[in-house]
């Protein structure tokens, strides 16, 4: 069978169309990524909203570990949500994890935020670091809140009660120190009067033993003497004896 070549034109015309179906094949699965990518996302975000939702219902209900953990679950989806941030702290502050929830403030406020947000981020961190007795930092807080936002009465408020507190701690330290200096110095004037004593007491027992060692010397001495002399009245009874016998002896008589 003979083989019939095709015209130099038809095989370009036939190349050409296989090039934009190809490109059309690409166009539209781009296109079905791009539409899926937007699905997704959008399962995501409503996601992300229901989590919120619950999470609000239960925090309303008092129970704030569960609420926390749906907060959680809607920054391991977004992990730059604000709600889920800013929810997830105020749930940390209602367990009394002051020291945890002051941190996520702390990372709040340093985002691009509305004015209202921020002022809101500064009142709760304020509320924070004031559980945590930091009254000097929650003092601050609170101005910062009252910058952004000067008419927030309730922010005002917890300004002054933190400078209260603040003058209270720094009084209760004061008495404190001062109790303690107290302490130190009758301490030492304890120290001082139980060293007196015992110096006194050291010095007493010396010179009760100078005056024991006197005596005792003073008895060896006599009891000494005793002994010199009743060896002298040995000495001279003997001697007596022996004049005796001779002059008994001198005044035999001869016969």
């Amino acid at each position: 069978m003979d083989i019939v070549s095709m015209s130099p034109f038809i095989i370009f015309r036939f190349n050409t169309l296989k090039k934009k179906q190809i490109m059309i094949n690409k166009k539209y699965i781009l296109i079905s990524i791009y539409f899926l990518c937007i699905l997704k996302v959008n399962a995501q975000d409503q996601n992300k909203v229901d989590l919120i939702k619950k999470g609000n219902l239960l925090y309303k209900d008092s129970a704030f570990i569960e609420a926390a953990n749906l907060y959680q679950k809607s920054l391991d989806i977004d992990g730059g949500y604000f709600k889920g941030a800013f929810n997830l702290a105020n749930a940390k502050y209602k367990q009394g994890k002051y020291e945890e929830s002051s941190n996520l403030f702390n990372q709040l406020k340093s985002k691009k935020l509305n004015n209202q947000d921020l002022s809101r981020i500064y009142h709760n961190l304020g509320n924070s670091k004031f559980m945590e007795n930091k009254f000097e930092e929650a003092i601050e807080a609170y101005k910062e809140s009252l910058r952004i936002n000067p008419n927030d009465n309730e922010t005002r408020y917890n300004l002054a009660l933190s400078k209260k507190m603040l003058k209270d701690q720094k009084d209760q330290k004061d008495q404190k120190d001062q109790k303690n200096q107290k302490d130190q110095k009758d301490q030492k004037d304890q120290k001082d009067q139980k060293n007196q004593k015992d110096q006194k007491d050291q010095k007493d027992q010396k010179n009760q033993k100078d005056q024991k060692d006197q005596k005792d010397q003073k008895n060896l001495k006599q009891k000494n003497n005793e002994k010199i002399l009743d060896a002298i009245n040995e000495e001279e009874k003997e001697t007596l004896k022996k004049i005796k016998k001779i002059n008994i002896k001198n005044n035999k008589k001869d016969w």
